[in-house]
């Protein structure tokens, strides 16, 4: 039997965590404390990496951008943005104390949004920070998705959510 074959039959890989070290990037695993403090340190986690924070600088921070990245959480994104863009075409409703999303600006914006949805739908890679920022203009609720007449606000933070999800993105320019 060959490592590959060992290697899918033994299940699931602990998670991972990348780090900048004196000698470059190195992966380890990570520990029990690591992963449970990334779950519950999430909605923080998210915002540094929507700010930019690269996830080799932090342990947990490293944890989190690999959760982000999934296709489940990618998946989970795209529904609510789509569940967002057919509620723009009914009726306001106010369930349960949630804040209501600006649903004219979100009818404006029905393109960029869907593209936006598309690309977190597409099978390749993707920033942790791109989607990061999807999920911080889902789940907060000052964003300007949820801030009436922020349409140009919601449009640049959109579009910024929409270059950041390039890979590309993440790498330093002078490389």
């Amino acid at each position: 039997m060959d490592e590959t074959t060992r290697t899918r039959r033994s299940g699931p890989r602990a998670p991972v965590v990348v780090e900048v070290g004196p000698w470059g990037l190195w992966a380890r695993e990570a520990t029990w404390r690591e992963r449970v403090l990334a779950r519950l340190r999430a909605h923080q986690l998210d915002q540094w990496l929507a700010e930019g924070r690269s996830p080799e600088s932090f342990p947990l921070l490293s944890l989190r951008a690999q959760r982000l990245a999934r296709p489940s959480t990618r998946q989970r994104l795209a529904a609510s943005l789509r569940s967002l863009l057919r509620q723009s075409d009914k009726p306001p409703m106010r369930l349960g104390g949630a804040p209501l999303a600006d649903l004219a600006s979100i009818r404006e914006m029905h393109r960029e949004i869907e593209a936006l949805a598309d690309q977190l739908d597409a099978p390749v890679p993707v920033s942790a920070h791109g989607v990061a920022l999807v999920a911080d203009l889902l789940e907060d609720g000052r964003s300007p998705l949820y801030r009436r007449q922020q349409s140009r606000a919601l449009r640049a933070w959109v579009h910024a959510a929409a270059v950041a999800l390039d890979p590309a993105d993440d790498w330093p320019s002078d490389l």
